[in-house]
């Protein structure tokens, strides 16, 4: 993957060394996840409260324009941006281009829930138009659905789009054939891939088959001919709504519907067993003898004749070279712990004051910040217009050359950022979109949610307020993750018994 590099040092903290540093520290991280750094952008005794830095909207600009480029890496989130709203604004802008933000040495900040929270609460900012936008789009999508029409995005592969129809690409299809043909003769999905690649196949993108490729085509019911749409939840895209659209024999179909279902039959009960090995902690849980993460692991037992199944959290050193002996411990009961103290801190009136005067503090020092931006802001987009018009001129006297319309491009580029980022800022700066009592209500609405049955969601719910979580013989503590200082962090406790442990 390609990717830029961003860093910064503010005057009064440090020197010319810190960029150094920082690139040194980038590019050993980039070697290490197969990541090539094309090009750097760096911002020397610039405050990071001000996004209107000129390298730093250079950078995202070129990011958001260059297809190749699949992210930006920084050496810490506040190089990027000190206030949570501003980092919030760009990271959701390089989003939409395809390009992720990647801090190195820390979380991202929208990780964490004072960043989930404001960019749940910002979003009412544009929620009328992004309603009614919604509400148009989907009346159209469904107006394809009844006809069984492509709704966009890449058809599967086998497929191709003829005025919005399905239409059998038959080199594709063989592929198909072939991926169904080695699964119904028992090919595990490892052996299927080996065979592919053997055979040079590719994905409808043109890459290699792996095994997330392989269980979707598998399940995909186009195959025999079913038009399907609405199917799925942001939490699960295999569970199917009550306002789904299935349209039978609406597609020509590739595969026969008896090779399908029995191919998916054998699949569906390797998948059930791993569908109940859901661990809602992994990777939360701290070891107490040697600092490394717990992560879910199961336990067959034969007890007076039939097979038990019991799931344990344990270190993911216990079975490596350094053998770490600390103890497993019980799923249901650590799990059943963590949500009762999680809802119990939350719950408390004193936690929940402190999250929204931390909350809207941050809010209220953007606003302060973004009034100077917007000066700041107006007065560079004033400058550009005038470079702009400079330039029209010249095309206009008959001086046309290629620098000029690179200019020219480059230019009108930096102007939709900074009109972009100048109306969101106006509106940050004139409107009170977060305010405490809104603050109360989204983490009572999170509060609520503890109850729900959604394993998914609940999961979610965790990894969203649990910074980590530390155990002891006698007690169990979780660290909520609103302050980087760990001295800091509120904190839930609770009694934890030895008895709990199974060793």
């Amino acid at each position: 993957m390609l990717a830029y590099g961003y860093c910064r040092y503010s005057s009064d903290l440090q020197n010319e060394a810190s960029i150094e540093q920082q690139k040194n520290e980038l590019e050993e991280y980039a070697k290490r996840n197969n990541i090539e750094i094309v090009k750097y952008y760096c911002d020397e005794a610039q405050s990071g409260k001000k996004s209107t830095r000129e390298n730093f909207q250079e950078m995202c600009k070129d990011a958001c324009k260059n297809k190749k480029i699949g992210a930006v890496l920084v050496w810490k989130t506040d190089r990027f941006a000190r206030s949570t709203i501003d980092s919030l604004m760009y990271r959701e802008n390089l989003k939409k281009h395809g390009v992720q933000l990647i801090s190195i040495t820390q979380p991202i900040d929208d990780n964490t829930p004072e960043g989930k929270l404001m960019t749940t609460l910002l979003a009412g900012m544009d929620q009328y138009y992004i309603e009614n936008l919604a509400s148009n789009v989907n009346r159209a999508l469904k107006a394809n659905a009844k006809d069984s029409l492509f709704n966009g995005g890449i058809p599967p592969l086998g497929y191709d789009i003829v005025d919005k129809k399905y239409v059998i690409n038959e080199k594709e299809a063989k592929i198909v054939k072939k991926i169904f043909d080695l699964r119904n003769k028992g090919y595990s999905l490892n052996e299927i891939i080996t065979e592919l690649n053997k055979l040079g196949y590719k994905t409808k993108k043109g890459k290699e088959f792996k095994i997330n490729s392989l269980v979707d085509l598998l399940k995909n019911e186009k195959y025999i001919g079913i038009y399907i749409y609405n199917k799925g939840t942001s939490d699960n895209h295999r569970e199917v709504r009550e306002d789904t659209i299935r349209n039978e024999n609406a597609i020509p179909a590739i595969i026969e519907k008896e090779v399908f279902y029995k191919v998916n039959e054998k699949k569906r009960k390797k998948e059930s067993t791993a569908s109940k090995n859901f661990y809602l902690l992994t990777g939360l849980i701290v070891c107490p003898k040697c600092g490394a993460k717990y992560c879910g692991t199961t336990n067959p037992r034969i007890k007076n004749g039939k097979k038990y199944t019991y799931r344990y959290y344990k270190c993911i050193n216990r079975n490596s070279k350094n053998k770490c002996t600390s103890p497993l411990v019980k799923q249901e009961v650590i799990e059943a712990e963590v949500i009762k103290l999680l809802t119990e801190k939350l719950l408390d009136i004193k936690t929940i004051e402190e999250i929204v005067t931390r909350i809207d503090k941050e809010y209220k020092s953007a606003q302060k910040d973004f009034t100077e931006d917007v000066e700041m802001l107006e007065k560079q987009l004033k400058k550009i217009k005038a470079q702009i018009d400079n330039l029209i001129n010249m095309v206009m006297n008959g001086i046309a050359t290629n620098s000029i319309k690179e200019k020219m491009l480059d230019l009108e580029g930096r102007k939709e950022i900074i009109e972009e980022e100048l109306e969101y800022k106006k509106r940050i700066v004139e409107t009170d979109y977060i305010t405490p009592e809104k603050i109360r209500n989204a983490i009572k609405s999170d509060i609520l949610a503890f109850d729900m049955q959604s394993k998914y969601k609940l999961k979610r719910l965790i990894q969203k307020w649990v910074k980590k979580i530390e155990l002891t013989t006698d007690e169990i503590r979780i660290y909520l993750n609103f302050n980087d200082n760990e001295s800091k962090n509120l904190v839930a406790r609770g009694r934890f018994e030895l008895s709990t442990y199974w060793v």
